[in-house]
C-alpha cells in the first residue's frame, strides 16, 4: 500500500492506485472513473493495462451516463460479476474494447464523500474475483481516499501559489508605466495559464457601448482583438452589471447569442473590480495606469494579430 500513498500529483496517484489493484487482484485491467461535482456523470477514468493504440481505437471515454459504470455512479456500493456481458446493466461497451468476463468495482470515499470507482476486470486465468479480492481491494480503496485526499490539497495549495504569483505579476504589469498593449497581455496571458484554458481574453468597456476585446491570450493565433462585443449581448451585460457567467458550451448556449469565431467549449467571465468594489472604478484605473483613452491607442505588440478596432 505505501506506493499508492507516494507523491502528490493527483493524475500519478490515481494511476499508482491502478497499477496496485491489479497487481493485488492479478487482473488485466484496472481503472478509476472520478465522478464529476454534480455527481451524476464522469469527469475523468484513469485506466491501466489499455495500450495507447487501444486507448485510440476505442475512441471517446465513457460519460458515466448509462451503462454499468453509470449504474455504480447512482448506487455506490462493491459490484462483483463473474459475466460481465450477463448483467443487464451492462451495455454500450464501445468498439475495439477489450474482452472482458469478470468485473469487480469498488467505490472510493475522500473524506466520507465519492470520489469515484475503482473498476477492475478480466482476472488472468479466466477465473472470477473471490472474497479475498474484495476485502483487498476495499482496503486499497479506503488507503486510495487518504492519498486522492492528501493529493487534493496539494495540487490546491499549488494553485494558491501560482494565483498568488499571477496576481503580483498582473499587479506589477498593470502599476508599472510600461506599455499599455503588453501590460493587458500580460492580464490575459496569466489568466490563461493559471485557468488551464486554450485563451485568455481581456475586455474593457468600449465608447460606442459593449466591450471591446484588448488583449488576447491563446495557442492558436486569434483574429478577435479588437472586436467590440455589441451591448446586447447577455453576456455584456451581466458583465457591466458585475455579474460572473460561467458558460457550459459557448457553441450552444443561448447567452452566447453574438457571433464569434473563438473556440467552443467551457467558457467563465469574471468582472475585475477595485478596490472599493466598484467595476468601473477598475475599469478607469487601468485605463490611467496603462495611459488607454476609449479611443484606439497604438498597434498591439501582443501575440494575436490586431484588427483595425471599431470606431
Amino acid at each position: 500500500m505505501r506506493s499508492v500513498g507516494s507523491g502528490l500529483e493527483l493524475h500519478s496517484t490515481l494511476e499508482r492506485i491502478c497499477e496496485a489493484a491489479a497487481a493485488l487482484t492479478d487482473a488485466r485491467y484496472a481503472g478509476i472513473g472520478v465522478i464529476d461535482e454534480d455527481g451524476d456523470a464522469l469527469a475523468d477514468l484513469v485506466f491501466h493495462g489499455v495500450g495507447a493504440e487501444t486507448a485510440r481505437r476505442i475512441g471517446r471515454l465513457p460519460d458515466g451516463h448509462t451503462g454499468l459504470l453509470g449504474a455504480l455512479i447512482r448506487e455506490p456500493g462493491p459490484v462483483r460479476l463473474t459475466d460481465v456481458t450477463e448483467d443487464p446493466r451492462s451495455w454500450g461497451f464501445p468498439d475495439h474494447h477489450p474482452r472482458m468476463r469478470a468485473f469487480l468495482g469498488v467505490p472510493v470515499r475522500v473524506q466520507g464523500d465519492v470520489f469515484g470507482n475503482l473498476y477492475l476486470g478480466e482476472k488472468r486465468g479466466g477465473k472470477p474475483f473471490n472474497d479475498y479480492d474484495v476485502s483487498m481491494v476495499r482496503v486499497l480503496a479506503t488507503e486510495a481516499g487518504i492519498a486522492i485526499g492528501n493529493a487534493r490539497l496539494y495540487e490546491a495549495a499549488k494553485q494558491r501559489e501560482r494565483w498568488i504569483d499571477g496576481s503580483v505579476a498582473v499587479t506589477t504589469a498593470l502599476l508599472s508605466g510600461g506599455d499599455a498593449e503588453e501590460a493587458l497581455q500580460v492580464v490575459a496571458e496569466r489568466a490563461r495559464r493559471l485557468s488551464g484554458s486554450a485563451a485568455g481574453i481581456v475586455l474593457l468597456p468600449a465608447a460606442e457601448g459593449g466591450m471591446e476585446i484588448v488583449a488576447v491570450a491563446s495557442e492558436q493565433p486569434s483574429d478577435q482583438l479588437g472586436r467590440v462585443v455589441p451591448p446586447d449581448s447577455e453576456i455584456i451585460a451581466q458583465l457591466l452589471a458585475g455579474k460572473p457567467v460561467f458558460v457550459a458550451d459557448a457553441a450552444t448556449d443561448p447567452v452566447c447569442s453574438a457571433p464569434s469565431r473563438a473556440p467552443t467549449g467551457r467558457s467563465w467571465c469574471c468582472p475585475c473590480r477595485a478596490a472599493d468594489g466598484s467595476w468601473e472604478r477598475w475599469s478607469r484605473l487601468v485605463r490611467a495606469a496603462s495611459g488607454r483613452s476609449r479611443r484606439p491607442s497604438a498597434p498591439s505588440r501582443s501575440s494575436s494579430p490586431r484588427r483595425p478596432r471599431s470606431r
